[in-house]
């Protein structure tokens, strides 16, 4: 005959199982939910730092790039760097009137 020390055994061991079930189908929940979250971070990033009319990169991403840069050279001086920017008039007209031709 099974004690009541043996009953409440069983009966815990079986609710940790039920418990570790249940956590398993969490886990694997979050780790969906934390890839899609990623994707849309990297889309996102996409979107900000290129320019939607050319999908080149914008100045943002140029700043950003040279500050990491020289932020990793340490001590290494960073006066001789410089970020030229050529700005086009008009030219959602221009890539309208090639793309029309």
């Amino acid at each position: 005959m099974i004690s009541l020390c043996q009953r409440f055994f069983v009966s815990e061991l079986t609710r940790a199982e039920q418990e570790k079930s249940i956590l398993k189908l969490e886990i694997n929940d979050l780790k969906e939910e934390n890839q899609r979250i990623n994707m849309n971070i990297a889309k996102t990033q996409g979107s900000i730092t290129k320019c939607q009319l050319t999908g080149l990169y914008n100045e943002m991403f140029f700043k950003q790039y040279l500050k990491n840069k020289c932020e990793s050279k340490g001590d290494m001086d960073c006066s001789n760097t410089a970020l030229i920017l050529i700005s086009i008039d008009e030219l959602q007209r221009i890539k309208t009137g090639i793309w029309t031709r």
